[in-house]
């Protein structure tokens, strides 16, 4: 047998595995389900130290940003917990001509859940996923990055610790093959984050079998700074969006468009933000490394593309050829909108200030793009 029939046996028997756990984690009231839940948040909370610890070994985070992971993961199973019983209720719906007759709507699990998660936020996107899946009576097959393993691989001892049942959420490790493999495995959904590219290849893959798909790809988020914002705070806000996480985040700030009126003032104060801002991998850092050498080829060329076009860095520089991996927060004022600094998801820690004449020509601005995902107005 070849790598890919054994990498398609050991999905398959994952998500076997999966779903003899699910048939008894389904038959269990739903109350027993959500404390559950509320159980495997306070291991998360316990255990949080061996939490941020693998994900600072593979991401190169400050550790206050691999908290945020553990913490905003709590803070999603109490929420699930919360509104579950309201989501999940069984509701009585109208008949129309039918008279005498009565309709409801139940909501049953689906099975087995694929999951197939991201690089830059490897535990919490996955336990996100994981907790909404099983949450609703489902198990899940995860397949994390091959690039930050480690977060994932520790959630199933997690799982079992707080009292849910043994094999309900499985690990499956290895490149896109086995991603591929999860999808054509036979689960009830697939669940996906990441970039575009790859996420049309999943729905593909997933059309085969016609299995029902969630993607949540990439942005290309614009702020809108406008003469009335308090420029300070427009600044200080704009720079959190723009380098948390350096710069890898779906919901990362990559556009700011201000108005001709602020723009200088902005950009002087946004800068001066940046510049304070120190870059590394040592403790008490504020902006960790790119996590994998493709991106930061990606933001390196970017850069290099936008500063040969014209424009200018007022904070940070073109990163060379090769490592290290840690890239200086950079501020780059009159990139033009050909530019793929503008036109695509950089996932950098790299802030574009474009100068507009108004309003109205910053809304259009930040509309020309095919992602839609998240924006501010300041």
């Amino acid at each position: 047998m070849g790598p890919g029939g054994e990498r398609m046996e050991r999905v398959i028997a994952a998500v076997a595995r999966a779903r003899r756990a699910q048939a008894a984690w389904a038959a269990q009231p739903l109350a027993e389900r959500l404390r559950a839940l509320t159980s495997l948040a306070r291991v998360f909370a316990d255990r949080r130290e061996e939490i941020v610890e693998a994900v600072r070994a593979e991401t190169g985070k400050p550790r206050v940003e691999a908290l945020a992971e553990v913490l905003a993961a709590v803070e999603l199973l109490r929420h699930y917990a919360e509104i579950a019983p309201h989501v999940l209720r069984t509701e009585q719906v109208s008949t129309g001509y039918l008279v005498g007759k009565s309709a409801h709507i139940v909501r049953e699990p689906l099975g087995v859940v694929g999951i197939i998660t991201p690089w830059n936020y490897p535990f919490l996107t996955t336990q996100d996923a994981v907790t909404a899946a099983v949450a609703a009576g489902n198990a899940a097959v995860v397949k994390p990055s091959e690039f930050t393993p480690a977060a994932s691989r520790i959630i199933p001892g997690l799982v079992r610790e707080a009292g849910l049942p043994e094999g309900l959420v499985q690990v499956v490790e290895g490149d896109g093959s086995v991603g591929a493999a999860l999808v054509r495995s036979g689960v009830d959904k697939v669940v996906f984050t990441g970039s575009t590219a790859t996420g049309r290849k999943v729905m593909a893959l997933a059309s085969e079998t016609l299995t029902p798909v969630v993607l949540e790809l990439g942005g290309n988020d614009p702020a809108i700074v406008l003469e009335d914002a308090d420029l300070d705070r427009a600044a200080h806000g704009i720079a959190f969006g723009a380098f948390f996480n350096a710069g890898q985040t779906c919901l990362s700030t990559e556009r700011a468009f201000v108005v001709d009126a602020v723009h200088d003032a902005f950009l002087e104060k946004v800068t001066a933000v940046t510049a304070a801002l120190r870059a590394g991998e040592e403790e008490g850092m504020d902006v960790g490394r790119i996590v994998t050498p493709a991106q930061r080829r990606i933001v390196r060329d970017h850069l290099k593309e936008a500063v040969a076009a014209g424009a200018v860095l007022h904070a940070g520089e073109v990163p060379g050829e090769e490592e290290p991996r840690v890239v200086a927060p950079s501020v780059v004022a009159g990139a033009g909108p050909g530019t793929r600094l503008l036109a695509e998801e950089t996932f950098g820690p790299v802030l574009p200030v474009i100068r507009v004449r108004d309003e109205e020509e910053a809304v259009f601005r930040a509309n020309a793009t095919p992602y839609g995902l998240f924006a501010s107005v300041w």
